[in-house]
């Protein structure tokens, strides 16, 4: 990890299948900026499950 990188926070989506659409989009953004060996220091909390009553 570059030393000008910071710890983020990520609160996710209703489940991990979602999750990772914004975890791979930050993935990819960081290595473009800092090289493909780089990866950002992520903490994920995923929401919890909504329902929806109409």
């Amino acid at each position: 990890m570059n030393k000008d990188m910071k710890k983020i926070g990520l609160v996710g989506g209703l489940g991990p299948a979602s999750t990772v659409y914004y975890y791979l989009g930050l993935i990819k953004l960081c290595q473009s900026q800092y090289g493909e060996n780089a990866y950002p220091k992520i903490i994920i909390d995923s929401a919890k499950k909504v329902i929806c009553i109409l």
